[in-house]
């Protein structure tokens, strides 16, 4: 090669470099578009999100993140629309395991991959469908193959105590299992540990107790024991419980969403027995903490979410007008609101590259 030629190469290498720069979008500039349509979800525009991330795929199919975003608002989507959820869940499943092949070091990705999977293991459960141990075994495999990216992600194996420890043995699960990954985190972390005992049945409230003495501002902690309470039907030392951990904590208010839930399941149960001053008292309480919860000015599909909650209060309390007003508030917010019973999974708020620790129990409403 003469030295005359090297100009030539270098201008040839030049323009091929420009002419690919035109085809197709950079990765920062998908990382945009992602951060553009997160931004549109929780302003409450997941189609105008979906629109976004789709084109954005189509200029730059190699994109890991763009396909996880999209994964999420389909998730988001599929929650508000129950008729369509397994479709829609399907094609999100699909989305996130492109996610995982082009980026399978990424442990956000195989965690909203085992979400996603839960999906279709707990409706197959529900109608107990042939396939039902293989749609658990993806389940559990999604988060093993998080642990194996990070053996330190405790959330991931606390998933799996409550997978194999929790389902029956015949539709899945493996109390074998569930009891090694609990020896796991007893051993690693006291508090995740404990989470891990009680997903077994092994803790009572006392035990929520002491740990608090030893934990005092752990919001983890707080959150488990006004629970306990809960379940003990001890309100007040449940709100106690919650209002400490929000102290510390603003984004702890979901708690109150998760009390409001509890006084309209009470209220519920009391309608059926037809005690209607225990309804109404239930029914009210519902209200406070759900106001409660829209005082932290969540994201519009949050306060959707829980503007539907307030909705059902008034229907229990004969507020006919009141509750169509808020129905229409909130599918103003977000047409796209999750309509399902339990909270949606804190996954799909995370805001676009943090990695989030949070455990939510996948099967339990509370």
């Amino acid at each position: 090669m003469t030295r005359q030629n090297l100009p030539a190469i270098a201008a040839a290498c030049l323009l091929a470099v420009i002419s690919l720069g035109c085809g197709t979008n950079s990765n920062s500039e998908s990382d945009n578009v992602v951060a553009q349509a997160y931004a549109l979800r929780m302003k409450g525009q997941p189609d105008e999100a979906k629109l976004l991330l789709e084109k954005s795929i189509a200029e730059n199919p190699d994109h890991a993140a763009s396909y996880y975003e999209l994964a999420r608002t389909t998730v988001h989507m599929a929650l508000g629309n129950p008729r369509k959820l397994p479709e829609t869940i399907a094609s999100a499943d699909s989305l996130i395991d492109q996610a995982v092949e082009k980026d399978p070091d990424n442990v956000t990705y195989r965690i909203l991959a085992g979400h996603i999977k839960a999906f279709p293991a707990y409706m197959a459960m529900q109608r107990s469908e042939p396939d039902l141990k293989e749609k658990v075994a993806e389940t559990c495999a999604a988060f093993e193959a998080a642990l194996e990216i990070d053996p330190e992600f405790h959330a991931a194996r606390l998933y799996l105590v409550e997978l194999y420890g929790a389902i029956p043995e015949e539709m899945g699960g493996n109390p074998a299992r569930a009891t090694e990954y609990m020896a796991v985190l007893v051993e690693k972390d006291e508090i995740y540990g404990m989470k891990a005992r009680a997903i077994m049945d092994e803790v009572e409230t006392s035990d929520w107790e002491l740990l608090r003495d030893n934990h005092p501002e752990n919001v983890v902690v707080l959150e488990e024991l006004g629970k306990s309470h809960l379940n003990e039907d001890e309100i007040d030392a449940a709100v106690k419980c919650f209002d400490e951990a929000c102290r510390m904590d603003p984004s702890c208010a979901t708690l109150f969403l998760d009390l409001g839930r509890f006084h309209l399941f009470a209220a519920m149960g009391a309608m059926r027995s037809d005690d209607k001053e225990k309804a109404n008292t239930s029914l009210l309480a519902a209200e406070v903490a759900i106001q409660r919860y829209l005082e932290s000015d969540p994201p519009a599909p949050m306060k959707a979410y829980a503007i539907e909650m307030l909705a059902k209060v008034k229907y229990g309390l004969d507020e006919q007008d009141e509750m169509n007003r808020l129905r229409e508030e909130a599918l103003a917010l977000d047409p796209h609101f999750s309509k399902a019973t339990g909270s949606p999974p804190p996954e799909l708020y995370t805001p676009p590259g943090e990695v989030s620790h949070h455990h939510r129990y996948l099967f339990r409403v509370l």
